[in-house]
C-alpha cells in the first residue's frame, strides 16, 4: 500500500470528533478534504468547483479548465489573467482548444520549473468524467454519482460509484 508523504496519522484523526483512522491512501472523493484538521467547510466550498479526486497521473485538460485553474500554474502574475473574464475565455474556446498548450507553456510560464510542472500535469484531453443522476419520486430523492473513465479505445467504464453526497 502506498502512503502519502506529509499526511496526518491515526493520532491526529483519532483526536477528532468523531474519531476515525487514517486511510493512508489518496482521496477518492473531494469531500474527504473536510476531514483535514482545520480545513473547514468555508475553505472547501471555495475550492469545490475547482478540484477533483482523480487517479494518480490524471492530467488537467487546459482546453476546458476554468480560468482560475489556468492561473494557478504560474507562481508569478503574468500579463495573461485567464480568471479575469469567464465570458472572454469561453469565446476564445469557441474557436478550439484555448489556450494553445505550447504557447501557454513557453509564453505564459517563463520559469523552467513551471514549464516542467505544466508538461507533467496538463494535457488537452479528458479521460475521466463525473455523472450525476438524481431520481425524485414524490418527496424522496436518490442521487448516484459515478466516476467514468474513457480508455484509449473509446470504451467508457464506471470506476467508482457513490450515493448521497459527493
Amino acid at each position: 500500500m502506498e502512503t502519502i508523504p506529509g499526511g496526518a496519522e491515526d493520532n491526529e484523526y483519532g483526536a477528532q470528533t468523531p474519531p476515525y483512522r487514517a486511510a493512508n491512501m489518496a482521496i477518492t472523493r473531494t469531500s474527504e478534504l473536510l476531514a483535514l484538521t482545520e480545513f473547514g467547510l468555508e475553505r472547501y466550498r471555495k475550492l469545490e468547483p475547482f478540484v477533483s479526486a482523480l487517479p494518480k497521473g490524471s492530467k488537467i485538460n487546459i482546453c476546458t479548465a476554468p480560468g482560475i485553474v489556468l492561473d494557478s500554474f504560474s507562481i508569478v502574475q503574468h500579463q495573461q489573467n485567464f480568471s479575469a473574464s469567464a465570458q472572454s475565455l469561453a469565446q476564445q474556446r469557441g474557436k478550439g482548444c484555448f489556450p494553445d498548450p505550447d504557447t501557454f507553456k513557453t509564453q505564459i510560464l517563463g520559469d523552467p520549473k513551471e514549464q516542467k510542472h505544466f508538461s507533467e500535469t496538463a494535457g488537452t484531453a479528458s479521460d475521466f468524467f463525473r455523472a450525476t443522476v438524481v431520481v425524485a419520486i414524490g418527496t424522496n430523492q436518490f442521487t448516484l454519482y459515478s466516476l467514468l473513465q474513457r480508455d484509449p479505445k473509446g470504451q467508457v467504464r464506471a470506476q467508482l460509484r457513490s450515493f448521497g453526497t459527493p
